[in-house]
């Protein structure tokens, strides 16, 4: 049996990981599944409202400048690799924890994106395959470093 783990840093990933969950978890005993969430915003209390005590915070938010997001960062990565569950694969929106957690431990990560400005660089190198919506041109997201074979465009979600 395959374990799941999602990793969910904001807000806006609480549905969208959720949605996807529910989807995966209709497949009777095909997954187990694990969850992580970082503490900003309301994603910690979404995800209370929806699994309960399922999931374990990892991390939080240390601000917006620059010194303090590379921080923050490197600091939740760290917590990140302690803390992740046994998994087979991880799901996220982006999660550079996440993604380099799962090429640390030789383990599928499987990333979520939604428009172009986002910093796809840190994680490309890393993740194994990345879902966009078709309207972002592949062309940008290959100039972030992101491979065109794990690029795939999806029309709806």
């Amino acid at each position: 049996m395959k374990k799941i783990w999602f990793d969910i840093t904001n807000t806006p990933h609480v549905h969208f990981q959720l949605a996807l969950y529910r989807g995966l978890k209709q497949r009777k005993d095909a997954y187990t599944f694990e969850f992580t969430a970082r503490e900003f915003s309301e994603t910690t209390r979404l995800l209370k409202d929806h699994l309960g005590s399922s999931f374990k915070t990892v991390g939080g938010h240390h601000g917006k400048n620059y010194f303090g997001k590379i921080s923050g960062l490197a600091m939740r990565t760290l917590a990140v690799y302690q803390q992740a569950p046994n998994f087979d694969v991880s799901i996220s929106n982006g999660s550079e924890s996440a993604i380099w957690t799962s090429w640390l431990k030789r383990e599928c990560a499987i990333a979520f994106g939604d428009n172009d400005q986002a910093r796809q660089w840190t994680y490309s190198r890393f993740v194994d395959f990345c879902f966009f919506p078709s309207a972002i041109d592949i062309t940008i997201l290959i100039k972030q470093g992101i491979k065109k074979r794990k690029a795939t465009p999806v029309q709806r979600l």
